[in-house]
């Protein structure tokens, strides 16, 4: 049986070296606002969206399970994690995400007396609600898929495009994640290169033939789906805005209709607003100006 677990990102907080750890979980929940109508039996659920994710990691700074453990890695996590300010996690399942540490709890036993065990919690975090935050699942998607494709298009011969700075599907798309939250139109350029060099190797598969091929052909249109929902996603973040001072008391309902934006978009640019049921007089507003 395949070792999966093996071809997981292992776990990071802010580029450290990972210590040991003996579990890494996550937890997160929607925010469903219930309604009553008379007469009618079980609630009404409206989705005000996805709270954000916790993240526990049980840390083993033991120097029996890694040389260097406490004495090395110990210090340095340890400054990392007593404060609480935003950064990046790499989550084994998960991928890379901004987030910040809530809770950090250790002890040491006496049974134990080679280092020190410790529980940490982080909490996901947006730091610009106008920016569109990270998609949990996507982003385990494309690691993963990527890392297949290059493995099973090397079983039939077939490899990343020569002459290229990126070795595989997987290093090249490591080597943009870390723009992807940038939102820019160099990083939709660099997703669009790859989509166009994931095509060049399913290409060389089909042409080879042969039924064999099958997993290497499946596995690289599972990457080019995921990288083209990645351009996607980057596409309608990255969309052009423009902002309108209000000239009398209206509504974020209205005032999407008089712009030609949906209730949602007008909402999720202007999350401020949102505190009271009517927008003043002279208030800024934010809205979409192209699709």
């Amino acid at each position: 049986m395949v070792d999966i677990l093996k071809q997981l990102p292992l776990l990071s907080w802010r580029g450290l070296d990972p210590p040991p750890y003996d579990l890494v979980g996550f937890d997160w929940a929607n925010e469903l606002a219930p309604r009553r109508v008379p007469y009618v039996d079980v609630e009404i659920h409206d989705d005000l969206g996805r709270k954000s994710g916790q993240f526990k990691a049980r840390l083993m700074f033991l120097e029996t399970a890694q040389p260097g453990a406490f004495t090395n890695l110990w210090p340095q996590w340890l400054a990392a994690i007593k404060t609480g300010d935003a950064d990046y996690l790499v989550h084994p399942l998960l991928g890379t995400l901004r987030a910040r540490v809530e809770k950090v709890g250790g002890e040491v036993v006496a049974k134990t007396r080679d280092g020190v065990v410790c529980d940490v919690t982080w909490v996901e975090t947006n730091e610009d609600p106008t920016t569109a935050s990270a998609d949990l699942a996507n982003e385990l998607s494309v690691e993963s898929t990527c890392q297949l494709a290059d493995s099973n298009a090397a079983d039939v011969g077939v490899s990343f495009p020569a002459g290229l700075p990126s070795t595989s599907i997987f290093a090249a798309f490591e080597q943009i994640r870390g723009s992807l939250f940038s939102l820019s139109l160099s990083v939709t350029g660099q997703i669009d290169a790859l989509i166009g060099n994931v095509e060049t190797m399913l290409d060389e598969v089909t042409a080879l033939d042969d039924h064999n091929a099958w997993a290497a052909s499946d596995a690289l249109i599972n990457a080019w789906i995921a990288l083209y929902a990645v351009k996607q996603k980057l596409q309608s973040a990255a969309r052009a805005t423009s902002t309108r001072r209000t000239t009398a008391d209206t509504t974020l309902d209205a005032f999407a209709t008089e712009v030609g934006n949906t209730t949602a978009e007008v909402m999720g640019l202007n999350i401020a607003a949102l505190r009271a049921p009517l927008v003043k007089r002279g208030t800024l507003l934010t809205f979409y100006t192209g699709k």
